[in-house]
């Protein structure tokens, strides 16, 4: 029984940190758009979060700069977060394998994407299905599908 709570603690604590940081994404990449976004329009009232009132010392150009670099440190948080995650959780380390994979080939596949509508002049194509697997590493997506089938394969496992 207290096995039994000290995992649902921890599972708790781990989905609480993964929405946690998820929503500090959201926070962070919405008001850059809401900075972005007063930068090209007559805005009368900011809706940027007084927090990040210091975004308007930068140029449009430097902050459209900085969600690409954010972008790719979302993306390593989240893969440190579902590997230490997944290790804390299952303590197997062909999960632990398994999920960094899943992160590096979805990167790879979005790569590919890009690569593909760079080449054949279908950039914008490549470009929406790239940027829309990129958006899969930094959300809780992956991770709850690698929750799911390591369950399942656990539980499969013991019956």
């Amino acid at each position: 029984m207290k096995e039994h709570k000290t995992t649902f603690l921890k599972s708790f604590i781990t989905v609480f940190l993964l929405f946690l940081l998820g929503y500090f994404r959201d926070f962070v990449f919405t008001n850059i758009n809401y900075q972005l976004y007063e930068f090209n329009h007559e805005v009368f009232r900011s809706s940027v979060h007084p927090f990040f009132s210091f975004l308007s010392n930068y140029s449009y150009d430097q902050l459209y700069k900085s969600k690409w670099w954010l972008t790719g440190l979302f993306i390593i948080l989240y893969i440190g977060f579902v590997w230490q995650a997944v290790w804390v959780l299952f303590k197997n380390q062909l999960f632990s394998r398994i999920a960094l994979i899943a992160y590096l080939a979805i990167f790879s596949f979005s790569a590919l994407f890009y690569g593909l509508g760079l080449g054949f002049n279908k950039l914008v194509l490549g470009y929406t299905l790239s940027r829309y697997l990129m958006g899969w590493l930094h959300s809780p997506i992956v991770f709850m599908v690698l929750m799911g089938a390591f369950l399942v394969y656990n539980q499969q496992k013991t019956n």
